[in-house]
């Protein structure tokens, strides 16, 4: 108890004069250091840091940096020089580590930054990013201004450009390569998903028998007709990087010519972490151009994770879910002729609804015209998506907006998208 009862005094010191641990194992981003510059800026240097009463820090490190980057030339200090060589050093990691094993009371936090943004706070202050407010205080399922299958017509000129990051509400949309997994990490931002649906280009390639709109490319930008090593590559690149990002990943993909022994090829390369297939009968299906071909009435939706036949957050009860989901395909819709390679909404929600909770993370790596963020957005549920096509991101986000009401923001330059697009409009 002695110790215990000790309290130092604050003293100033010079910034400049304060000298970091070396061996300290803590790690502070730079996005990190400004939301604590941030915060200091608003509310004050409350929290001094902890030194051995030689200059050396012991704790705030993260602090110290923030001050230097708002050009402070003093910050408080508390001496705790009373402690032993050894006590400092298992300070050092103790008073970082001690603060993971706090949670949140989740309905009393929405509850505090609902009272907060009412009062015109910026939550932003609250060290939340904005993805993760917008999950906080928007929780409920989002009943839709349009039909939920609705798709806008693709734009001759895109606004998205690669590498640009959207926020929808609580979603983030990102225009880049989901083979890539720094352009996956800058999407999930340090987030980890609970699943991924996603439905990968299937390697249909293009028939271009005239005066048949069904033997087109199946994409505006990107025509998928890789040859078999190429396409086996593809979607194993993509695997491992949603793997390393979600629990259980989903994939739905439909037998084609050109994929058929890729895909159990890939499903044997990735057999310790196969879980289970679910069939997504389809209740009609156009019958094929090519004699002697069988029609597809069944894609697969191809389960991996742990590898376990348990699922790890199972929505259903014992013996109630089916591994068959049946309904009508996009096609028999107006909006397939968007995107070829279009599902209906019911599809990944099904999946969504009955492997996930409330609030979970969902990332879709193929985003195509959005479908699975309108399910994300119906089930409240976060969607992390990502899309090649710049066109495609547009459609995304004017499907979103049309179907929402709401804007969405550049997160680079804190822009709405309409703002940025009549500006880009040709005069």
């Amino acid at each position: 108890m002695g110790k215990a009862r000790e309290f130092p005094a604050y003293k100033k010191a010079k910034v400049s004069e304060l000298i970091p641990y070396a061996r300290n194992s803590r790690t502070h981003s730079e996005a990190q250091v400004s939301k604590i510059a941030s915060s200091i800026k608003e509310f004050g240097f409350l929290n001094p840091v902890i030194t051995d009463g030689q200059k050396g820090i012991v704790a705030g490190h993260g602090r110290l940096m923030a001050a230097q980057k708002i050009g402070m030339d003093e910050v408080p200090t508390i001496d705790a020089s009373h402690l032993t060589e050894a006590q400092r050093r298992a300070y050092v990691i103790a008073d970082n580590r001690l603060a993971l094993d706090a949670g949140w009371d989740d309905e009393m936090l929405k509850i505090e930054l609902g009272d907060l943004d009412a009062d015109g706070f910026d939550l932003s202050l609250t060290g939340f990013d904005l993805d993760e407010i917008a999950s906080l205080t928007a929780d409920e399922p989002t009943e839709g201004l349009t039909d939920e299958d609705a798709v806008p017509d693709a734009p001759e000129q895109p606004i998205t450009v690669e590498g640009d990051v959207w926020l929808l509400g609580r979603h983030r949309l990102m225009c880049g390569d989901s083979t890539s997994i720094d352009a996956v990490d800058k999407l999930m931002d340090g987030r980890k998903a609970n699943i991924c649906f996603t439905s990968p280009p299937y390697n249909a390639g293009s028939l271009n028998v005239k005066g048949n709109a069904r033997t087109i490319k199946k994409y505006n930008s990107f025509d998928d007709n890789q040859n078999q090593d190429e396409f086996s590559e593809f979607l194993t690149s993509n695997m491992n990087c949603m793997l390393s990002v979600s629990d259980e990943v989903f994939y739905n993909i439909g037998l084609v010519q050109n994929n058929k022994r890729t895909i159990f090829k890939m499903v044997d390369a990735f057999g310790d972490t196969f879980k289970d297939v679910i069939y997504w009968k389809k209740k009609t299906v156009a019958p094929h151009i090519q004699k002697g071909v069988i029609n597809n009435l069944v894609e697969f939706i191809l389960c991996f994770g742990d590898g376990n036949r348990k699922f790890i957050n199972p929505q259903f009860g014992q013996g109630t879910y089916w591994n068959v989901i049946e309904g009508a395909s996009a096609s028999g819709n107006e909006y397939s002729e968007i995107h070829k390679a279009t599902f209906p909404v019911y599809l990944p929600e099904n999946i969504i609804i009955n492997f996930t909770g409330r609030n979970a993370i969902v990332i879709d790596s193929f985003g195509g015209t959005g479908t699975t963020l309108i399910a994300c957005e119906k089930t409240a549920r976060d969607c992390r998506m990502m899309e090649l096509d710049p066109k495609y991101c547009d459609v995304i986000i004017k499907r979103w907006q049309d179907f929402t009401g709401k804007d969405a923001i550049h997160i680079e330059s804190g822009k709405p998208y309409q703002e940025i697009a009549s500006v880009s409009k040709p005069t």
